[in-house]
């Protein structure tokens, strides 16, 4: 900005998926650097259409990995599962690669995928440089993908509380490196009956409470930015 002011930030509820080429290392020993930079920008490009297909953003580019984010700059109700959506749509053009330049160069090529929802401190004005974005949400995105499997996505509890047309199997409390508290995972097992939100008890009392959550609500519908309550 002009005279380098500084730009005001916010909190913004996001949805981060972080994806990562399996086995890279050995990849890299057996390819040349053109047919391993063909493999790598493979995997970036099913990223970046998967994810700005749903109007999330994509950022870094890390080594063979990649972050997406989805909230950043427009939020929407239903990120978490924009999110999962992308994530199970990358996976399976990575699966048709593996298929077509895996066994052309006789590598076997498969990816992973780390799905988390949290806040995150963002600035409110100017361009949107996710390379510049940094916070827990992202850490803990990039260690659930080494959780995950090959062809897996992992994702956290929040993420997955927050998208009711999708089943998973619990995968308990798990150890994340560089993490001093432990995190609730789930591996996302596919796509179920959306199920309806209970609210279990009445609102006895609440009513002030109730027509302040409306009004928030209403809000964020409007503009397009989440809030706090």
């Amino acid at each position: 900005m002009p005279g380098g002011a500084v730009r005001p930030i916010e909190h913004r509820l996001v949805t981060a998926l972080y994806v990562d080429l399996v086995g890279s290392t050995a990849i890299a020993e057996q390819l040349d650097p053109e047919n391993l930079a063909a493999v790598v920008g493979t995997l970036h490009q099913a990223v970046r259409l998967e994810v700005g297909r749903r109007e999330g953003s994509v950022g870094a580019f890390i080594g063979d990995g990649v972050l997406g984010v989805f909230g950043l700059p427009a939020a929407h109700e239903d990120d978490p599962e924009r999110a999962l959506r992308a994530a199970q749509a990358i996976l399976r053009r990575f699966d048709a690669v593996n298929r077509d330049i895996g066994r052309r160069l006789n590598v076997a090529l498969a990816a992973r995928i780390g799905v988390n929802t949290g806040d995150l401190l963002a600035p409110t004005t100017g361009d949107l440089d996710l390379g510049t974005l940094a916070g827990d949400v992202l850490n803990v995105t990039a260690r659930l993908q080494e959780v995950a499997n090959p062809g897996q996505i992992v994702v956290s509890e929040r993420t997955a509380r927050s998208a009711p047309s999708f089943r998973f199997d619990d995968l308990g409390v798990v150890d994340v490196r560089g993490r001093a508290r432990p995190v609730h995972a789930f591996r996302l097992a596919g796509v179920g009956e959306r199920r309806p939100l209970v609210v279990r008890g009445p609102f006895l009392g609440r009513e002030d409470a109730f027509g302040s959550l409306r009004s928030t609500f209403n809000k964020v519908v409007a503009e397009g930015n989440p809030a706090h309550v």
